[in-house]
């Protein structure tokens, strides 16, 4: 019995027909497992599934299928190669492959880079063996007079704003960069920030990032600043710290 020189190695989903366990590399040969199916692809959701129109936003997209591809030449003349290369297409805009990454079979990580059309996009993917599936209005572009910046006290759009507080000498605080939407305070995503602190009484551990932790140094009062390009500044209100100098 002849077989093709060249076959395809394919990590498969429990179901259908197997050559081996469940959840192992595969090795699909024409001759004894030329019908196992192929794993079904499908998006079943985009997380946040709004985001802004002028800032790159971290983003997961979950479903099912998402395998990568190894090519195993069986004569040893070509060097095995690992295909990973999932295509994403928000509406006619291409997300970057250095934005795309595979974190398992039912999550992929993607950066969706700012300067998207605002409104509703239907989200395509691409698997590396050609096939497609697609989640109707599954992005929101939000226009950036709808979003407000704030520092909050929890990541996620959990905490609530920092205005006044009280900390003793050597306390810290975590500070978020959060966007949120103007019309009803809903949280949209994280937001990159510049950081600055005024005052005698502060240190922050960094300058730059969606998120800082604030040190209370010695008695006095301090401000925190989140500046951004496109949001309106945001500043904490007083941070007063007490105790011994």
């Amino acid at each position: 019995m002849q077989t093709n020189s060249r076959a395809e190695l394919l990590r498969y989903p429990q179901s259908g027909r197997r050559c081996s366990g469940p959840g192992v590399l595969v090795l699909l040969l024409v001759a004894s497992c030329s019908d196992l199916p192929e794993p079904l692809l499908a998006i079943t959701g985009i997380e946040p599934a709004e985001v802004s129109s002028r800032i790159a936003t971290p983003a997961v997209v979950t479903g099912r299928g998402f395998f990568a591809t190894v090519r195993v030449s069986l004569d040893g003349d070509q060097p095995t190669a690992v295909d990973v290369g999932f295509s994403i297409r928000i509406g006619d805009t291409e997300v970057s492959p250095n934005d795309v990454s595979v974190r398992d079979s039912q999550t992929i990580e993607m950066t969706i880079a700012p300067g998207l059309p605002p409104g509703e996009h239907t989200v395509v993917m691409i698997s590396p063996r050609g096939q497609r599936a697609s989640i109707s209005q599954g992005l929101t572009v939000l226009d950036d007079a709808e979003l407000v910046l704030f520092v909050e006290d929890m990541p996620g759009g959990a905490g609530v704003p920092v205005e006044r507080r009280t900390l003793q000498v050597d306390d810290t605080l975590h500070l978020y960069a959060v966007g949120r939407r103007q019309t009803d305070g809903s949280f949209l995503s994280a937001v990159n920030v510049q950081w600055q602190c005024s005052g005698p009484a502060c240190s922050l551990d960094r300058q730059g990032g969606s998120e800082a932790i604030f040190t209370a140094t010695r008695p006095g009062v301090a401000r925190v600043t989140a500046q951004h390009p496109i949001y309106e500044l945001y500043q904490t209100g007083n941070l007063t710290v007490q105790g011994p100098p």
